[in-house]
């Protein structure tokens, strides 16, 4: 997605659409409702939290968690970085908050590559539904009394990754058909609300103030305050500005 974002940029020498020829942009913001949403999409990006302990336990080498988890952070950040600054220079103020909208809405691009960007922006969710839904389908398995705890050690050394699939057994033949129930229940309320809630720049605002600042700043840095038993400036100021954000993003998307 990166690479064809950059030769349709290069591609083409006239804007809107262009790197050679950026279109108008501005370096400060509009209004603070406009800076409140730009907290949430920025922090939505990094949204994963929930699967890290699954990242960690399926690593061959889990002392080596936190250099993987530190060169994804900054893989991540800059492929963000690339895709909005591109995007913001090649169409400007007038960019969409999906730059595939205007891939194809513009003139003088290869369709062909512009195609095969849009197909990406659809599988890549896609590939990674299960693995977010996840923590999600466990959590809802266990407050609706149907996930299954195992029995022993034994047992989850043999089903490392089947946490909340219940084992083989006519006994837990119930379990397993409402745990298959529910998963298809939240999936068709998920998608019922993307088509309910088209507007994706705010619902990913949304997200990103709501969801991301809580797990991604808010509750890590609590969670290591509490095992450590004491708070240092940074964390405080940390938590306190994170906690600030977090609420402006969530009030200025509802609004």
């Amino acid at each position: 997605m990166v690479v064809v974002i950059f030769i349709d940029g290069f591609s083409k020498k006239d804007a809107p659409g262009s790197l050679w020829s950026p279109a108008e942009t501005n370096i400060g913001f509009h209004t603070y409702s406009d800076l409140g949403v730009a907290f949430g999409l920025f922090m939505a990006g990094f949204t994963g939290h929930a699967v890290i302990p699954s990242l960690a336990r399926d690593m061959v080498d889990p002392t080596r968690f936190d250099t993987m988890i530190n060169w994804a952070f900054l893989v991540a950040t800059c492929i963000y970085g690339a895709i909005g600054g591109a995007g913001y220079l090649m169409f400007g103020n007038n960019v969409s908050d999906q730059i595939g909208l205007d891939l194809v809405a513009t003139p003088g691009y290869n369709a062909f590559l512009n195609k095969i960007c849009l197909w990406m922006l659809v599988v890549s969710p896609l590939s990674k539904f299960a693995l977010n839904t996840q923590p999600l389908n466990i959590t809802l398995e266990i407050l609706l009394g149907i996930d299954v705890p195992f029995s022993s050690l034994e047992d989850l050394v043999d089903r490392p990754h089947g946490l909340s699939i219940a084992p083989t057994g006519p006994h837990f033949g119930w379990k397993r058909v409402l745990g298959v129930l529910q998963r298809i229940s939240l999936t068709c309320l998920i998608v019922t609300v993307s088509i309910m809630v088209p507007e994706f720049s705010t619902m990913m605002a949304f997200l990103g103030s709501f969801a991301a600042f809580l797990l991604s700043i808010i509750g890590p840095v609590m969670a290591k305050v509490m095992i450590q038993g004491r708070c240092s400036i940074f964390d405080g100021v940390l938590v306190a500005v994170a906690f600030v954000m977090a609420v402006w993003g969530t009030l200025v998307a509802f609004w």
